[in-house]
C-alpha cells in the first residue's frame, strides 16, 4: 500500500487514455437522487476525539492565529502532520510539522517552520503525498492563483518544481484559490481540485500521466452545489478522496448560503470519479455544541486510515464561524457497509 494522506492504492482504475485526455471505463455508475436515496452502500460513523484539541496553536508565535492541518501522513514508525500557522490571520502563512506514534500525541519539529513559499506571502491548501521511501510530493495552492508542486527525499526538506505552476486557472467556472486530492493509480494521476472566490465554490477534476501535465475533465465541475435551501447550496469544496472496494469516496467541506463560513462536512460516492452521488446523511460531521472550541466550523479534513475500515480524521476547529483557526481536532471513524 502507498502512504499518504489521501491515497489509499486499492487497485488499478480501468481506463483509456484517448488524445492527451483520459475517459473512464466503469462497470457501474451510481444513480439516484441525493434525497430518498435507500441504496446508499455506506455511511460513516464518526466520534470526536474526547481530549480535544490534540494541538493547539501557541500564542505569540509564528503560528498563533491561523492553524490547519493540512496533510498526515504515515512515515516508517512515525505519523507526520503538516500544518499551515500564521500569526497575521490567513496571512504570511507558513509550512509546520509534528510526530506523532499513535496520532494523538504530536512533538513538533524543533525547525518549524519548515518551508513558506517563493511569493513570500501566501501558502494555502498544501497536500503531501508520499510514492516511496524517499519521493515525496507537495501540491499547494500558490499566492491564491493556481496550484505548484515541491518535492523532497524526506519530507522535511523541500524544493520547489521549477517550472511551476503545474495547474493554472483557465476555464469559465474557476477563479483564484485551488485545493485539491490526488491518487496516483497505476499510471493515472487524478486530482480533484476546488475554486472560489466570486464564483461557486464547487470541485472539478483533472488527470495526468506523471503528475505534472494536467488535462482538465470538459465536463467540469464534477461535483456541485446543493439545491436552494440544502446545507451545502453555498460551497462543496476542500475535497479529499481515496480509493475503495471499487468506489470513489469523498469527504468535503460545506455550507449553506444562509451561513457560509459555518463549515461542515459532506460524504460522497463514484465509481468513476465523475460522476457523484451525495450521502442521504449529509452532512456528516457539523461544528461542535455552543461553547465548544470547535463550535463554529470545521474544515480541512485530512484522512490516516488505521485499520482497513478504520481512520483518524484532522479538522481545524473555530469558537465561531468569523473567528480564524487555532485548534486541530481528532475524529475516529468507521466507514460501514451496508
Amino acid at each position: 500500500m502507498q502512504k499518504g494522506c489521501t491515497f489509499f492504492r486499492s487497485g488499478v482504475i480501468a481506463g483509456m487514455i484517448a488524445a492527451t485526455a483520459f475517459t473512464f471505463v466503469y462497470a457501474q455508475k451510481l444513480t439516484g437522487d441525493t434525497k430518498g436515496e435507500t441504496a446508499f452502500p455506506y455511511r460513516w460513523v464518526l466520534s470526536r476525539y474526547r481530549g480535544n484539541p490534540v494541538l493547539r496553536a501557541i500564542p505569540g508565535t509564528w503560528e498563533a492565529e491561523w492553524f490547519v492541518a493540512e496533510s498526515v501522513i504515515s512515515v516508517r514508525d512515525q505519523i507526520y502532520m503538516y500544518y499551515l500557522g500564521s500569526d497575521k490571520g490567513n496571512r504570511n502563512s507558513q509550512l509546520g510539522i509534528a510526530f506523532s506514534k499513535d496520532g494523538i500525541t504530536w512533538t513538533r519539529s524543533r525547525h518549524n517552520p519548515i518551508w513558506k513559499n517563493a511569493w513570500d506571502f501566501l501558502l494555502r491548501d498544501v497536500r503531501v503525498y508520499q510514492f516511496g521511501d524517499s519521493d515525496f510530493w507537495l501540491y499547494y495552492s500558490d499566492y491564491d492563483r493556481h496550484i505548484d508542486l515541491a518535492r523532497s527525499a524526506d519530507g522535511i526538506h523541500w524544493t520547489n518544481y521549477r517550472h511551476n505552476p503545474v495547474l493554472n486557472v483557465s476555464q469559465p467556472w474557476e477563479s483564484l484559490i485551488m485545493q485539491e486530492s490526488v491518487l496516483k493509480m497505476g499510471e493515472q494521476w487524478l486530482m480533484w481540485y476546488s475554486t472560489y472566490n466570486g464564483k461557486p465554490r464547487v470541485t472539478g477534476l483533472a488527470t495526468s500521466m506523471d503528475g505534472i501535465a494536467w488535462v482538465k475533465h470538459e465536463g467540469n465541475p464534477v461535483i456541485r452545489l446543493g439545491a436552494p435551501g440544502e446545507w451545502d447550496d453555498y460551497s462543496v469544496f476542500q475535497p479529499v478522496v481515496f480509493h475503495q472496494d471499487g468506489y470513489f469516496h469523498m469527504l468535503y467541506t460545506g455550507s449553506s448560503k444562509a451561513n457560509p463560513t459555518g463549515y461542515g462536512w459532506g460524504y460522497a460516492l463514484s465509481k468513476d470519479g465523475i460522476h457523484w452521488l451525495k450521502s442521504p446523511d449529509n452532512p456528516v460531521f457539523s461544528p461542535g455544541p455552543a461553547g465548544s472550541w470547535d463550535a463554529g466550523k470545521a474544515c480541512c479534513h485530512p484522512i490516516l486510515r488505521t485499520a482497513s475500515d478504520r481512520f483518524n480524521i484532522y479538522y481545524g476547529g473555530a469558537a465561531s464561524p468569523d473567528d480564524t483557526y487555532r485548534g486541530i481536532g481528532l475524529v475516529q471513524a468507521r466507514l460501514v457497509r451496508q
